[in-house]
Order: C-alpha cells, then sequence, then structure tokens
C-alpha cells in the first residue's frame, strides 16, 4: 500500500510526464505484441497511389466498342478499357490535334467518331505497348482507328504519396519506430525524475529499492492492461504477447536498480 501510494503522489506531482510515459508504453507494447495483425490492419487502410499511364483512340461508328473491350481487356499490361463520353471524346480530339495538327473539318468529323481509353501498367515496357497498339490497328483496320500519344500522368503531392507508399512497405516499422521514439524520450525523463523522487523517500523514510518497485508496479499494470486488450485482437500471437511482457518487466531491474541523484 505503502508503494502504491507514493506512485499516486509521484503521478500528481508530474501528470502530464506519467501519462505520457504509461500511455506510449502501452502503445509500444502492444503494437510490438500484435505485430503482424496492425500491419495488415495499416496496409488496408492507407489507399493504393498508382500513376496513370493510357492512351486514347478515335474508332469508326462501324466498329463495337464491345467487341474492341473483349479482346483488348485481357491482355498483359492492360488495366481496363473505357468508352469516352462525348465530353471526353473533344478533349481526346484537341488532344491528337495538337500532336499532328487537324484541320476545322477534320476535328469536326473526328469528333463525331467513338471513342475509348487504354489504361496501362505503369511499369510496362516499350515493346509491350506497341504490341498493344499493333493489335488494336489489325482488330479494326488501319483506316479505321486513330491511336493517341502514350501519356502518363503523375499524381500530385509527390512528397505526401512518396511518405505514404514508404508507410505501406514499412508499415509497422514505421509505427513502431517513432512509438520506441517518443516512448524513449518519455520514459528516460520519467526515469530521471522518479529517481529524484525515490532517492528522498530512501534517505528519510529508511525504505530500500524504492524506485525498482514503484516502476515495477506501474509496469505490472502495463502488461496486465496489454494482456486484456490482446482479447479484443482477432490474431493473438501468445509467443509475441509472452516475449514483450517478459522484457518490459525486466526493465525495471535494468534501469532502476541502482538508485543515485540525478541532478
Amino acid at each position: 500500500m505503502f508503494y502504491l501510494n507514493e506512485i499516486i503522489n509521484f503521478s500528481k506531482k508530474n501528470l502530464f510526464l506519467t501519462l505520457m510515459t504509461f500511455v506510449t508504453s502501452l502503445a509500444f507494447i502492444h503494437s510490438v505484441s500484435h505485430y503482424s495483425y496492425y500491419e495488415k490492419k495499416i496496409v488496408s487502410l492507407i489507399p493504393k497511389f498508382e500513376n496513370e499511364y493510357y492512351f486514347n483512340s478515335l474508332i469508326s461508328k462501324d466498329i463495337e466498342l464491345e467487341q474492341v473491350r473483349s479482346k483488348v481487356v485481357d491482355l498483359p499490361g492492360v488495366i481496363s478499357f473505357e468508352a469516352l463520353s462525348k465530353k471526353d471524346i473533344k478533349s481526346a480530339v484537341k488532344g491528337l490535334s495538337a500532336e499532328v495538327g487537324f484541320s476545322n473539318s477534320e476535328i469536326k468529323m473526328m469528333s463525331s467518331l467513338n471513342s475509348f481509353k487504354i489504361n496501362l501498367q505503369d511499369n510496362l515496357s516499350q515493346k509491350s505497348i506497341d504490341l498493344i497498339r499493333e493489335y488494336l490497328k489489325r482488330i479494326a483496320g488501319d483506316d479505321n482507328i486513330l491511336l493517341g500519344a502514350v501519356t502518363k500522368k503523375i499524381n500530385n503531392d509527390v512528397v505526401i504519396k512518396s511518405f505514404l507508399l514508404a508507410i505501406k512497405d514499412w508499415p509497422m516499422q514505421v509505427v513502431v519506430g517513432f512509438l520506441f521514439l517518443i516512448w524513449t524520450i518519455c520514459f528516460f525523463t520519467f526515469n530521471s525524475r522518479i529517481t529524484n523522487y525515490s532517492y528522498i523517500i530512501e534517505k528519510f523514510q529508511r525504505r530500500s529499492s524504492v524506485k525498482l518497485k514503484m516502476v515495477l508496479m506501474m509496469f505490472a499494470v502495463l502488461v496486465a492492461l496489454n494482456t486484456i486488450l490482446a482479447y479484443n485482437v482477432a490474431q493473438i500471437s501468445v509467443l509475441s504477447l509472452l516475449i514483450t511482457s517478459t522484457t518490459f518487466l525486466i526493465i525495471p531491474f535494468i534501469f532502476c536498480y541502482q538508485l543515485k541523484w540525478n541532478k
């Protein structure tokens, strides 16, 4: 009861630091204990970031778009086939006109044609792209189809995108590393404060190993809470839970055994 009262007294005097140390410790031990589970969760929450890689085509109205789609959509490197609206057709014609230089009458005539967009994988080789385009000409006939240039549209917010992609590649490494950094700062600040507090108690109340017992009690509560929280996780790794719990119970013996005043 004595040590519990001292923990409460210390916490009142260092409320923010104690809460931060407790919360970051719990978050750290819990994330490490259930590493695989939260890794899958984080990956599923991060949206996909794919650059657009495509080309537009104008095709004669005599050619059935559905027939072309059925033959092209399953080709290696093709992500999707999209029939374009009238508005999109006008935009595609303007793009082609800028590349080739059509007259107004030609632009008007081409605007009445059907149009579609082929979305490609952004790592597709030029040889594969050429094969897809040649296949389209073979299906429709050279005189019935006009292929636009391949366009690569890079997503905006490149810095944010790169950061999120890095997180997606190493989700838990980023989370655990960040938590470990915050926890380290909090714990060593907490360790210094509780050392001074315990030193005074030992000198004036003739108690021994006060700091060790106080920190051990707090960490035992952390381990107990982490074990309780484990039941809310679908995939419980008993081995990971045991290792992290044991490690956290050893920490007080490493950092709290010897006691001296910190200036």
